[in-house]
This record gives structure tokens, sequence and C-alpha cells, in this order.
């Protein structure tokens, strides 16, 4: 039950017909209490190695990132000509400019006035 993350509280309910104190779980069990998630880990560790050896794609992976220190990257650069800042060739006012003559064009009230910006 230590292994799987039981306190021991709990572990001390269950042992014997009426459970026992917590210390007293302590006082004769501090070994096992001490050991359990480390020879847990060791159990699971090994399933995963084994699956590894044979070729299973995500216990080498697993194995790779977590033991052997691989590491997925992924790289983004965005910049415009020359290594330079990106240009933007339309203004906000032209933008919303054009938006809203796209908007009326499709109601059918196409912009006549363009000077009443």
């Amino acid at each position: 039950m230590a292994a799987c993350g039981f306190v021991h509280e709990v572990i001390a309910t269950c042992i014997g017909k009426d459970g026992i104190d917590p210390k007293t779980l302590r006082k004769h069990f501090r070994r096992e209490l001490d050991t359990a998630e480390a020879l847990a880990n060791s159990i699971v560790g090994n399933v995963a190695f084994q699956a590894a050896c044979r070729g299973e794609a995500w216990a080498v992976c697993f194995w790779l990132k977590c033991r052997a220190g691989w590491k997925e990257t992924q790289k983004f650069e965005h910049s415009g000509k020359d290594g330079g800042d990106i240009a933007l060739n339309v203004g906000f006012k032209e933008l919303i400019t054009s938006r809203i003559d796209s908007i009326r064009a499709a109601r059918g009230r196409a912009r006549t006035d363009k000077s009443a910006e």
C-alpha cells in the first residue's frame, strides 16, 4: 500500500482485525515503508526497460527522454527579408476600410463616396 502512495494512517487501519496505531506501523514496518516506493518504481521501470529492449516505440522514446537526456524541440523563427523585421504592407486604417467595403459589397451597398473617410 505504501508503494501505491497510501498514507500510513490508512495502511494502519487495514492491518489486523481492528487495525493498528500508525506509530506501531512505523515502529515495526519502518524499512518496508521507506523502501516501498523504490521497489515499485524498480518493478515498473523494469517493465518499461524490457519493452524498450523489445523495440516498442513508446518505451524507446520514454527511455531516451527520461534516462538518456534526449528531448524533442521545435524552433520557429519569423523574420522578414534578410532576417529583418516583418514588413506589413497594409496599415490598420486601410485594413478596416477594406473590411468595411467588403461587408458593404456583400450586402449590395457598395461604398460610392471614398472621400467620406
